[in-house]
């Protein structure tokens, strides 16, 4: 076992992924990390990348698999190095058809750099949730049609530390460089699935209600 795979967290969230339902893998075995090769979240990291502790839930009639891993990168600077670990929500889903986008919270200085040019998409119509994000994409008109409707931006009101991204049939939640608790892992998947049923396309079925509360077992996971 490698020595970053600490014993005790593994052991706790094959645990939660018994609780939930879930698979899991110590081990990308599927180098699904390849699939967000186009996301910041990926860029940001570099060769020394690993995914692990990898819970998963496929549904093949609703057509999506989730997945919660940890990510884990190494930078080097001269003598010294320093590694980072963040833990991820990823799911795909062919009932996403979701622009380019990328959402982060806003801190003081890319107030300054919007005041320079730099690109952040604001809604007149969302005021908070404009002065606590950064939103950027590609096609600032797909964004703003298909991205930010009223019960995201009231989950994103006074964001100070969640990162969603999006392309495609792929959608990333996460909170950079960190790694977080199973309780926590719990919030993040809950979240996750609520951000998929916002933005999913209008004609698809949705995953189950994650706010529901089903009998307790591995059956009450939200989704």
């Amino acid at each position: 076992m490698k020595k970053w795979i600490s014993p005790g967290r593994t052991a706790a969230l094959k645990r939660l992924a018994l609780e939930l339902g879930m698979e899991f893998e110590e081990n990308d075995a599927m180098h699904d990390l390849a699939l967000l090769r186009h996301f910041r979240c990926y860029r940001q990291t570099n060769r020394s990348r690993k995914v692990f502790h990898v819970l998963k839930k496929k549904h093949a009639l609703l057509d999506y698999v989730l997945q919660v891993f940890d990510l884990r990168w190494t930078v080097s600077t001269g003598k010294s190095s320093r590694t980072f670990y963040q833990t991820m929500f990823f799911i795909r889903s062919q009932s996403l058809a979701l622009p380019d986008f990328y959402l982060r919270p806003e801190h003081f200085l890319h107030r300054i750099g919007a005041w320079l040019g730099m690109q952040d998409i604001d809604f007149v119509e969302y005021p908070e949730f404009s002065h606590h994000n950064v939103l950027k994409g590609e096609d600032e008109d797909l964004v703003r049609q298909l991205v930010v409707k009223p019960q995201l931006a009231g989950m994103f009101r006074l964001n100070r530390e969640w990162f969603v991204e999006g392309l495609g049939y792929y959608l990333v939640l996460y909170k950079q460089k960190r790694l977080l608790t199973p309780e926590e892992i719990k919030d993040l998947i809950t979240r996750g699935v609520q951000l998929y049923q916002m933005l999913r396309s209008e004609e698809s079925v949705s995953l189950p209600d994650p706010g529901a509360q089903p009998e307790a077992g591995p059956e009450s996971m939200p989704v």
